[in-house]
């Protein structure tokens, strides 16, 4: 047994023991020993990983190990890193352990037996890594990990998404103008961006990682990704050939696609963050699900008939009981509004159309104005936000 004296805790592992085998080192499990922080209990598993001799010749690699350790980000997409220690010139990074299975090796699983990932499941996986990758680039400084891929996220046993290996990551602020010269590339060829397979450093950004994602995003779908071919090829096609569409990508992730890996970096997402908030917009846009169940495009299709034949008719029922001077607008909403009141416990918020909100914010629909400028019902919100608050979210599936 080993034993590693890091800042946070003791640790030890058997290096006779399995291993796996990463990019940058072989990865052991080890064990807590001595703990000197509250957040590291004594027992708890941790991956060791021992990078490979020939990496540390080149102080480079070793630099960029140690400041990923230093980043110091508690992140539920994230894998937590715990120390970094050097024994005898034995460089360690030790962070947590994580049962699971790398999401590129279910990919070849999946590809085998002639199965893909399901939408839900890519939709899961782009998700987290987006929201992991958000933690890294509001950060301040802003941190690029500059090597989204699959083989680079875990898949965790509990239904967690993690996003590993920040052995390339770089912290913008220590990013200087210069270049690294064309065919010197960091991270995979396959998924690089333009502006890596340059070696323009000084343009690494946040929407550096989007590119990646969108090139992953287009692997997940198809099974394999868009460029393929020899090394110059590789470089040549990621820094003039747009991602092709295909067919089995649905819609919404296609134009997903298209602005994620635009060859131009402004006309990317910016960030992580700008990626999410487009997604929630453009679900807001194209997809309705009815109390919170995903409908599929023919259970949407019944039910936006539903909800349409609804409308039509209390719109109906409204006219001909406004035609009765002796029963007040009011009375009119309130009866409505009983009629077709959600279910009991559903969640009740406007029905949107097309993105926009029929009641959000007090702002009306310019057909609901026109509604209540002809009943009066301007001020009376509650009860209209009743009579229309039947769907809880725009959703549907391409």
């Amino acid at each position: 047994m080993v034993t590693l004296t890091g800042l946070r805790a003791d640790y030890e592992f058997s290096p006779d023991a399995d291993f796996v085998s990463g990019g940058t080192g072989r990865v052991y499990k080890g064990v807590v020993k001595n703990s000197k922080s509250a957040k590291i209990k004594n027992g708890k598993e941790v991956a060791v990983k021992v990078l490979y001799r020939d990496l540390t010749h080149e102080t480079i690699n070793i630099k960029r190990e140690q400041d990923t350790s230093d980043f110091k980000i508690n992140h539920p997409n994230l894998l937590e890193i715990y120390d970094f220690i050097e024994v005898k010139g034995i460089y360690h990074t030790i962070s947590e352990w994580l049962d699971g299975e790398i999401l590129s090796e279910r990919l070849t699983r999946l590809n085998q037996a002639n199965k893909k990932l399901t939408e839900d499941e890519i939709q899961s996986v782009l998700l987290s890594v987006l929201t992991g990758l958000t933690a890294l680039h509001e950060r301040q400084p802003k941190i690029v990990h500059r090597d989204v891929k699959p083989s680079n996220i875990m898949m965790c046993t509990d239904g967690t998404v993690k996003l590993l290996d920040f052995g390339i990551a770089k912290s913008l602020d220590n990013a200087k103008s210069t270049r690294t010269g064309l065919g010197t590339v960091i991270g995979s060829l396959a998924y690089a961006p333009p502006e890596q397979v340059k070696g323009e450093v000084n343009k690494i950004s946040p929407a550096s990682d989007i590119y990646s994602l969108g090139i992953m995003l287009y692997e997940l779908f198809v099974g394999d990704v868009p460029f393929e071919g020899t090394e110059f090829e590789l470089m040549k096609m990621q820094v003039s050939k747009s991602v092709p569409e295909h067919p089995v990508i649905p819609k919404k992730y296609q134009v997903f696609i298209n602005r994620a890996t635009a060859k131009a970096q402004e006309k990317r997402f910016k960030d992580a963050g700008d990626f999410l908030n487009f997604a929630k917009v453009y679900e807001d846009k194209m997809y309705v699900s009815l109390y919170g169940r995903t409908l599929s495009l023919k259970d949407t299709i019944y039910g936006l008939g539903g909800v349409s034949t609804l409308l039509l008719l209390f719109t109906f029922w409204v006219f001909s009981r406004s035609q009765n001077p002796s029963v007040s607008p009011k009375e009119n909403a309130e009866a409505a509004a009983a009629v077709i009141e959600p279910p009991v416990n559903e969640p009740a918020v406007p029905v949107l159309i097309s993105g926009d909100s029929l009641v959000r914010d007090k702002k009306w629909d310019k057909a609901l104005v026109s509604y209540a400028n002809q009943f009066s019902m301007e001020k009376d919100t509650a009860v209209l936000s009743k009579i229309i608050m039947c769907v809880d979210s725009l959703s549907l599936k391409n």
